[in-house]
């Protein structure tokens, strides 16, 4: 029960934001400039970290550029979905004090995406 009063609370506070939003955006006058991304240069031997929210929890981006110089020197990739937290809590806290009838339950409400735990 208290899980679903959470998601309600968050829809309420969602619309009412959206409201806010569109709001804001009929009284905007802010030009918006269009990059073309195709011909963006990255800066040779950097890291880039994008943190963002996701209905499961945290999500994170680490891109790391190489040293070669010009468009292609993209070096790595590293993404940290939710999934990967929301497991180790499930693991380490709700999963010893449980039953295992209440698992699948518990599993589904926590919608973890085990393709992308990458052990």
């Amino acid at each position: 029960y208290s899980r679903i009063q959470v998601r309600l609370w968050e829809l309420k506070n969602s619309v009412s934001i959206i409201k806010g939003a569109i709001d804001y955006l009929k009284n905007d006058t802010t030009k918006i400039e269009v990059i073309d991304l195709a011909n963006v240069k990255l800066i040779a031997d950097e890291i880039g970290i994008s943190v963002v929210e996701a209905p499961q929890g945290e999500l994170v981006y680490i891109l790391k550029t190489s040293d070669r110089p010009g468009i292609d020197n993209l070096g790595s990739v590293s993404i940290q979905t939710p999934s990967m937290n929301n497991f180790f809590a499930l693991k380490n806290f709700i999963l010893p004090n449980c039953d295992l009838k209440d698992f699948p339950l518990i599993v589904h409400s926590m919608d973890l995406c085990f393709n992308c735990i990458d052990l």
